[in-house]
């Protein structure tokens, strides 16, 4: 039951109905539920069907992230590392980045082998630095960002992969979610 309210809220979210997802995700976020947390954290960071709040999105990331969520772990990271609704702290930051990468093999054995090679192939043309403008980046992110939202989630990016902001590169670090939901270089 809570699986399926789950995905109508994700359904309606990936629609741009989010009053919808809200509603299915504020009774679940209640009872416990890491990742309908994480979704509305996500709704708070990002200000989509609601005001940006940075305070409130980092109060549902630490509920979800606490409960093991990897989806809100590396959201919790950047907020740490930029003083972003919660103190600035680099230790916690590093901590969340680290705990979240620790799925990336869970994930990899729950991929079908062709999800894995689109993973990679995708994960390549980050790398290669001679492939990777920031045009080039953002149409990269474009076509993940495209898809529903759990696919998305699936594409492994690690440290050296060729991350964009906007139109702006930014220096190499550990790739995290930005506040409008790209991917950013983060020192």
């Amino acid at each position: 039951m809570a699986d399926t309210a789950f995905r109508n809220g994700l359904t309606a979210f990936n629609e741009g109905s989010y009053a919808r997802a809200q509603e299915a995700w504020v009774p679940l976020a209640r009872a416990g539920d890491a990742r309908a947390q994480t979704g509305l954290g996500f709704m708070y960071y990002s200000g989509r069907g609601v005001p940006r709040d940075s305070v409130r999105a980092a109060e549902f990331f630490v509920r979800a992230a606490e409960q093991g969520e990897p989806t809100a772990q590396p959201f919790l990271a950047l907020m740490y590392f930029n003083s972003d609704g919660v103190p600035m702290n680099a230790p916690l930051a590093m901590m969340w980045v680290e705990l979240a990468f620790q799925w990336r093999g869970i994930i990899l054995q729950s991929m079908t082998e062709a999800e894995r090679d689109e993973a990679w192939r995708l994960f390549e043309r980050w790398r290669d630095p001679s492939e990777v403008t920031p045009q080039r980046g953002r149409l990269i992110l474009a076509e993940c960002l495209s898809r529903p939202v759990l696919q998305c989630s699936k594409i492994p990016i690690a440290p050296g992969a060729g991350c964009f902001l906007c139109s702006a590169a930014s220096s190499k670090g550990p790739c995290v979610p930005g506040r409008d939901g790209w991917l950013s270089y983060r020192v």
